[in-house]
């Protein structure tokens, strides 16, 4: 799985992700988590950074139904 498949997989399972969380979750450690959430975007995915200026990201996706999928 590639770094973006761990992380949009992480999203769907558990709402939002943080840089902590990408170095843990996947497989290769993630240090560019805004770019896989940028390439997320890209591809067609509502994520939005709750975190608050000049601070980490939290990255929240606004996906409920396919969220579902995975409760």
């Amino acid at each position: 799985m590639s770094q973006k498949q761990d992380i949009l997989s992480h999203l769907l399972r558990h709402g939002s992700i943080t840089p902590m969380d990408a170095l843990r979750v996947c497989k290769k450690p993630c240090m560019r988590l805004a770019a896989r959430i940028a390439e997320l975007v890209e591809d067609g995915y509502d994520i939005v950074n709750e975190a608050p200026t000049g601070q980490h990201g939290i990255y929240r996706i606004n996906a409920p139904d396919q969220m579902k999928l995975f409760s």
